[in-house]
């Protein structure tokens, strides 16, 4: 930027600042989320270590195409790649032109260039940019923990990438090491979450007429009723429902206990079906029994059981807006399977996922 006054030079510094602040989904190691400038300076700090692995590569113009990838952002904030769509790219693009005319002649003509190699992805650099770019992602979330994840982002950190590395022998097997922290993070997620509910003494109890009384207070819980979008119920009501659940061969009803309290209730059925698929119509705790691994260790502890009785599939509801719910549904093995609209016991229509797991 030779060509530039030192006023016009200081107003572009200002505005590429912005991205110190324009923070990004993720979160990183100290608890804060991850700002955009953070992805990109180690984003362009990946290729200059990779000069000797790309041969015949402009790793130079690469850490050009790290640099300036999301400069737009300045402007516009940062929008995960799993919700920008085409409106917003339109809405990026527009801002980069806007900022690139503030650049001297032969500046902007570069970076113009750069934004257009980018976009094409014809160059090993462009595609060795944007497969970084992919990965860098991916390796910060591997970072951060894992609590901060969306549930959808178990399956995308598998995906997120996949197809920009296939081009290089090198990055496929970057991936598949990064692959590796992935499964690792998940799994020792998993058995954190198992030795929570061993620690605390979780069993299983099968529901009988003494539980009417439980299952009145858990049913008529504020919390578990808008978390469920229910009514409230009768005691009667639960004394006509266990009397039925325990005529009915297809359904099995269980008390969640921690050592001799009941923390939570657990329902299956489908037992009968003939081609082997099991439906959880309920697995709740208690508010103060929530998120300290019980709901995990449970629902594996069902899996198990229903998998050693020759079920090859399990299926299940839960609200979209019920992230805690689907992070435990989707570390245990399920996949979103349907999205769809419910008219519930309160007569609220609400977004719901189907959830599926095959054995």
């Amino acid at each position: 930027m030779s060509d530039t006054e030192p006023r016009d030079f200081l107003d572009f510094l200002e505005t590429a600042g912005r991205l110190k602040t324009a923070y990004r989904h993720n979160y990183i190691e100290d608890g804060r989320k991850e700002s955009v400038a953070d992805h990109s300076w180690r984003l362009a700090f990946m290729p200059l270590l990779l000069k000797d692995s790309f041969p015949g590569v402009d790793i130079d113009k690469v850490i050009k195409m790290c640099l300036i990838h999301d400069l737009g952002e300045a402007v516009t904030g940062d929008i995960p790649c799993f919700k920008k769509t085409a409106a917003d790219e339109a809405t990026e693009k527009s801002a980069i032109n806007s900022l690139l005319s503030a650049l001297p002649e032969g500046t902007r003509a570069e970076f113009s260039a750069l934004y257009d190699e980018m976009e094409a992805l014809e160059t090993k650099e462009a595609r060795l940019y944007k497969a970084l770019d992919c990965l860098e992602a991916v390796i910060s979330h591997n970072e951060a923990d894992i609590s901060t994840w969306e549930p959808h982002e178990y399956e995308l950190q598998f995906k997120h990438g996949a197809d920009k590395v296939a081009w290089s022998d090198w990055l496929r097997e970057l991936k598949a090491e990064i692959d590796k922290d992935t499964r690792r993070k998940i799994e020792e997620a998993d058995k954190a979450d198992v030795q929570g509910g061993k620690k605390m003494d979780i069993r299983l109890k099968n529901v009988c007429e003494d539980d009417a009384e439980f299952l009145y207070r858990f049913m008529n819980d504020k919390s578990i009723l808008e978390a469920l979008d229910e009514i409230p119920t009768q005691f009667n009501d639960w004394v006509d429902a266990i009397s039925a659940w325990n005529c009915d061969s297809d359904e099995e009803d269980y008390i969640i206990f921690d050592e001799n309290t009941p923390i939570g209730w657990l329902g299956v059925n489908g037992l009968l079906s003939e081609d082997k698929s099991a439906f959880i119509k309920m697995i709740g705790l208690l508010p103060e029994y929530q998120n300290k691994g019980i709901g995990t260790y449970v629902l594996n502890q069902t899996l198990e059981m229903l998998k050693s009785r020759g079920f090859t599939a399990v299926t299940l509801y839960t609200n979209q807006s019920n992230r805690r719910a689907q992070k435990c549904y989707l570390k245990c093995g399920f996949k979103i399977a349907e999205k769809l609209t419910e008219k519930m016991s309160n007569g609220n229509l609400v977004e719901r996922y189907k959830m599926e797991l095959v054995f």
